[in-house]
C-alpha cells in the first residue's frame, strides 16, 4: 500500500517513519526540495537513534524501514497510485497567515 504524506516537517516526518514501520510505502512531498532533502536525513537519523535505543516501532530494521520512504518535489509524482494521502496543513493556515487554498496553489 502507498501512502502519500503532503508535508515533510515535524508532523510529516513523524507520520512517515510510523506508517513505515508497518511496512507501507511512503511518498513525502514538499514544495521546498532543501526540506525535503533535511527531512529524509532527519527519518534516517532518528530511525537508527530509535533502533540503537531499542524503541524502534514495527519489526524492521531502521535500514530496511527507511526504504519504504521517499521523497518527491512533484506533487503528482508524490501521489501517483496512494491508496491514502495524508495533508499535513502548515502552521501558517493554522494561525490564519495562509489561507487553504492559497497553500493549495502554493504546491500546485
Amino acid at each position: 500500500m502507498k501512502i502519500a504524506i503532503i508535508g515533510s516537517g515535524l508532523i510529516g516526518r513523524s507520520w512517515s517513519m510510523l506508517f513505515a514501520a508497518f511496512g507501507y510505502h511512503v511518498s513525502l512531498f514538499d514544495v521546498d526540495s532543501s526540506q525535503l532533502k533535511d527531512a529524509l536525513r532527519f527519518i534516517e537519523e532518528e530511525l537508527q537513534q530509535l533502533e540503537g535505543s531499542g524503541m524502534l516501532h514495527g519489526s524492521l530494521p531502521a535500514a530496511e524501514q527507511m526504504k519504504f520512504i521517499t521523497g518527491h518535489s512533484d506533487l503528482t509524482e508524490c501521489v501517483k497510485e496512494a491508496q491514502y494521502i495524508q495533508v499535513i496543513l502548515p502552521d501558517m493556515c493554522i494561525n490564519g497567515v495562509l489561507s487553504f487554498e492559497d497553500f493549495v496553489h502554493m504546491i500546485l
